[in-house]
């Protein structure tokens, strides 16, 4: 009889000890959420002033397709300064030149039009020094233009730097050597502290190399650098000069049309 007890004990055991693992080994389900994040391989959240910013938001797997045209999005100038927001193709929206003012686009609103996930929401400020703005997204399921405790939600800060606050490196690409026949020496400017991949949307034309790097050839006529005298080492001096002149006007055009103050 014992020995039955003790054969139905050990069945039992191991059958807790089967569901036990069928528990543990059960793979984890993903949360339901919504997220933003920049619009580009670099997750950086800062570009020069005078140039739009791209979002993405994007509903997870596990949020049905019915839920998409519930989205609402609301963007907030941080400072005084006035804002420009745009949802995908709809109609563009600007905050007040006021630090707190903001714009919203409603879920209901006939300028959301065609709904669907993986929205782009673009923003620029009209500033010189830097500012921020800060985008809300959310699917606002009773349409009260307010995020609710159980609404799906994310927000991003887009910083817009100055020129004041901008960091570059400047560095020799190519140069002469003394063995070398080549005139021609390649210096190039690069900013390091924005998100040179925003800088290629259409919106932001003609600052894609101007703010991501600037190169220069500098040639010194048919002077030929292994050819500099000893006996008249000023001509060194020169070529020097010159160079260090021109890795001082490129960060100026690369400041200039920063601030926009070339034609």
């Amino acid at each position: 009889m014992s020995n039955n007890i003790s054969r139905k004990g050990l069945a039992w055991g191991a059958l807790v000890a089967i569901a036990a693992s069928l528990f543990a080994t059960a793979p984890a389900h993903a949360a339901a959420g919504i997220s933003l994040a920049a619009n580009s391989t670099s997750q950086s959240l800062s570009v020069p002033v005078g140039t739009s910013f791209q979002l993405l938001e994007t509903s997870s797997a596990e949020i049905p397709n019915t839920s998409w045209d519930t989205l609402a999005v609301k963007v907030t100038s941080n400072n005084a300064t006035s804002v420009t927001a745009t949802v995908g193709s709809r109609t563009s929206q600007t905050t007040g030149a006021t630090a707190g003012s903001s714009v919203t686009f409603a879920s209901t609103a006939t300028s959301m039009g065609v709904r669907a996930n993986n929205q782009t929401i673009e923003v620029r400020a009209a500033v010189t020094a830097t500012a921020t703005a800060t985008v809300t997204v959310w699917l606002d399921s009773n349409a009260n233009g307010a995020i609710d405790a159980g609404e799906y939600s994310a927000s991003q800060t887009v910083t817009f730097l100055g020129a004041a606050d901008l960091t570059a490196t400047t560095s020799f690409i190519k140069s002469p050597t003394y063995t070398s026949d080549a005139r021609t020496v390649q210096v190039r400017t690069q900013l390091t502290n924005v998100n040179t991949d925003q800088l290629a949307l259409n919106s932001n034309d003609g600052y894609t190399v101007a703010a991501s790097h600037i190169s220069v050839d500098l040639r010194s006529g048919t002077y030929d650098a292994r050819q500099v005298p000893t006996a008249t080492p000023w001509n060194a001096t020169v070529v020097a000069a010159s160079v260090m002149s021109a890795v001082s006007s490129r960060r100026r055009l690369l400041q200039a049309l920063v601030d926009h103050t070339l034609p």
